[in-house]
């Protein structure tokens, strides 16, 4: 399963790019779909006690996020890299309300 998703990502990262003239928009959004689905998996890891889905979810959001201070902060245009640092910010912050509401 863990391949098979990999896989969708590098399929999803090459199709926004190809398909998106314009390389900052199709890095935000890939980057805003893959903390999505991380924080996705993470909640469901959490709620329904899977280790396994909250590994993958944690790895997937450390991967985003890693990918975002290494190499997007220094390939992105300011108006870009604001917009997409501000996106996965809001992500991750509403996700610390909503596991602090459930307990």
């Amino acid at each position: 399963m863990i391949i098979g998703s990999i896989y969708l990502y590098i399929l999803l990262w090459l199709s926004l790019h190809a398909g998106i003239n314009n390389d900052n928009i199709a890095t935000g959004i890939a980057l805003v779909i893959y903390t999505i689905i991380g924080l996705t998996a993470y909640l469901y890891g959490t709620s329904s006690q899977t280790r396994g889905l909250y590994i993958y979810g944690g790895s997937l959001i450390g991967a985003v996020v890693l990918r975002l201070l290494l190499v997007e902060v220094w390939k992105m245009q300011l108006e870009w890299r604001i917009v997409v640092f501000f996106s996965v910010g809001i992500l991750l912050m509403s996700t610390v309300f909503f596991i602090k509401s459930r307990r």
